[in-house]
């Protein structure tokens, strides 16, 4: 594998980063609402600021302890620096951490393998299909992959060179005590499990006791525990509330989900690149990549710590993988650079290619045009030009492929993903979503409901309605109380999705009510 200057590295680097940051932030505060999660971000940073209150997280006028505050942190401080909370300074940080986390792949590359590895792989995690969704996000999740991504940068640059600063496992352990303020014990172990569990299999005893020096472990504390313990003192009930949210969802959260879930998940959440997995994992234990063993068995561990974890976890959802999908990127890169049978049977086969393709791509586009009355127009001329410029790009990839045109085959693919992610993200998207719908609904409550009336909801308090409102709402849990509240008060304020609405509207007729119904239609008030 040919390598190159540091500079042409760096310039490539440059490249690559701008371009993430076309493909993640474009149209980033525009392109849709709030989802049900963000919001819940959104409302607690806003009436966090409201109380004056920057260590205890509020929702809904009430404490809210499923999560640790880091994430609160860097929303407050970024829509302080932006002037107001909204979409785009809410998913500033998730941007700047994928942004982050693109460039620290492309160096843990350079470091183990060269620097042809560490662009590649960069290129394809910043391309796989979860990251413009995380990306675009005013969730945890990236903030919480990018420390445990440093972290890992950290540890494989004390072990794998010869740069042996005394202080790389301090900021080590300084990292990982961020990572339990961002989402509680996953961060300890997502890092230092896998890190332990590689230098056990190296038997280096020394590195193991640089790694729990007694300053770091000192340092970790003082980071990670003073929030918790002022949280413990101050709210009575914490500890419980912190049991449910970690040993609960361990052992009984969401248990209806298969053990092979994540496997599922993994295919669907690393899109393209996610076909290569089979090959990436058959060449790095072909005796040409020897060399690289201590290397692999490093990432290896990395991911296989991470998902044992998770797939015995009973509390299962996608977005757990998202910090142990990095050392993918890696196998995958070094599988693609050695390729050439695949090149070949392109070569033989791309007739037959061209053929599938095109039959797929006609199929679609009468589907389409069947389909054609269920979308606004300009939502139509949209969804034919990313068709087009999928099928056409398709087309030129493989031909690139089948003539070894190897940096053109990756101009041509960088090309077709931009305007895919541009034409969809901008014409698209905003139309399809339906997190607008609610928001738009949530802004009309103030016209039929007084400030002065109380606002009751049907088993939850769904945050976008909350957020989007400015109004604090009552949970109504068992549906006795309905039936309470409609004989108690003279005028009752209710948000009921459609399902529930239909099994209760015989015991709701005849009362004096207001009954606004949370749908994808805000125009439906009853």
């Amino acid at each position: 594998m040919r390598s190159y200057s540091s500079d042409i590295f760096n310039l490539y680097l440059l490249a690559l980063t701008l371009y993430a940051l076309f493909i993640f932030g474009f149209n980033i505060g525009s392109s849709s609402k709030f989802n049900s999660h963000e919001s819940l971000v959104a409302e607690t940073v806003q009436e966090m600021q409201q109380k004056h209150e920057f260590l205890i997280p509020y929702f809904n006028g009430k404490v809210r302890l499923q999560k640790p505050p880091l994430q609160y942190w860097l929303v407050m401080a970024s829509s302080s620096i932006f002037g107001k909370l909204d979409e785009f300074s809410a998913r500033i940080p998730s941007l700047l951490a994928s942004l982050s986390s693109v460039v620290f792949i492309a160096i843990i590359g350079k470091i183990l393998f060269n620097q042809n590895i560490g662009i590649l792989s960069s290129l394809i995690f910043s391309t796989s299909s979860f990251m413009i969704p995380a990306s675009r996000s005013a969730k945890v999740d990236m903030v919480l992959t990018f420390l445990i991504l440093f972290a890992h940068f950290l540890a494989i640059k004390r072990i794998f060179t010869n740069n042996h600063y005394k202080y790389t496992f301090l900021l080590l352990w300084v990292i990982t005590g961020f990572a339990i303020l961002a989402k509680g014990p996953i961060g300890f172990i997502f890092i230092i499990l896998p890190i332990l569990a590689y230098l056990i299999f190296q038997k280096d005893i020394k590195t193991i006791k640089d790694l729990f020096h007694p300053f770091g472990i000192i340092m970790f504390f003082l980071i990670s525990l003073p929030w918790f313990l002022y949280i413990w003192m101050k709210i009575p009930g914490a500890l419980n509330q912190w049991y449910v949210e970690t040993i609960g969802r361990f052992s009984n959260f969401a248990s209806g989900r298969s053990s092979l879930y994540y496997i599922k998940e993994l295919i669907t959440l690393y899109l393209p690149w996610s076909l290569f997995i089979p090959i990436a994992i058959y060449y790095p234990l072909k005796k040409e990549f020897k060399e690289y063993k201590s290397r692999f068995l490093y990432l290896g561990l990395w991911f296989l710590v991470g998902f044992t974890f998770l797939t015995i976890s009973a509390g299962k959802r996608a977005h757990y993988l998202y910090p142990i999908l990095p050392p993918l990127s890696f196998f995958i890169a070094i599988s693609l650079f050695s390729f050439e049978k695949l090149v070949f049977y392109l070569i033989r086969l791309r007739k037959y290619i061209f053929l599938i393709i095109s039959i797929f791509f006609i199929i679609i586009f009468f589907l389409f045009i069947i389909y054609y009355y269920f979308f606004e127009c300009h939502i139509r001329f949209a969804i034919f030009f990313v068709l087009l410029f999928l099928y056409f790009g398709l087309i030129a990839l493989i031909f690139a492929l089948s003539h070894k045109k190897f940096v053109l085959s990756f101009i041509i693919f960088l090309i077709t993903y931009a305007l895919l992610i541009g034409l969809v993200m901008h014409n698209i998207y905003p139309y399809i979503e339906k997190n607008g719908y609610i928001a738009s609904f949530s802004k009309k409550i103030d016209s039929f409901i007084k400030k002065d009336k109380q606002l009751y909801e049907f088993l939850w308090a769904q945050p976008s309605i909350v957020y989007y409102s400015g109004r604090h709402i009552n949970i109504i849990k068992p549906k006795e109380k309905i039936y309470e509240l409609i004989q108690k008060e003279n005028l009752l304020c209710l948000i009921i999705n459609e399902e529930e609405l239909k099994y209760y509207k015989n015991e709701l007729e005849g009362f004096k009510k207001t009954l606004l119904l949370e749908s994808y239609n805000p125009k439906k008030i009853y």
